[in-house]
């Protein structure tokens, strides 16, 4: 058996992000600065902005899957809204092939 799989890896960056989660529960500079975002940013819970509660972190990475992970690394990850340029003495249409290529 191979030790190492993605799903074990995951889990494991999943609880790391939650044991760091409760250790800012008892320091006081996270605290504050929870506090303080959570006064200055009046933002709904499903805007982006909105600054969670601690318990609301954790219950957001709790929910996370490896399967949501993959899904926006594909979304988000990849060359369909990549710009390339290009300076200097060239054919124009040999280096849009191989732009494209690369992208590809």
């Amino acid at each position: 058996m191979n030790p190492f799989s993605p799903q074990n890896e995951f889990e494991k960056l999943k609880q790391k992000t939650l044991t760091d989660i409760d250790q800012q529960k008892s320091e006081p500079q996270a605290i504050a600065f929870n506090v303080l975002g959570r006064l200055t940013n009046n933002y709904d819970p499903s805007d982006f902005r909105y600054t969670k509660t601690f318990d609301e972190e954790t219950a957001e990475v709790n929910k996370v899957t490896l399967e949501d992970v993959k899904k926006f690394y594909k979304d988000f990850y990849n060359s369909s809204n990549a710009t390339a340029v290009a300076i200097g003495d060239f054919e124009k249409l040999p280096m849009i092939e191989d732009i494209n290529s690369i992208l590809q």
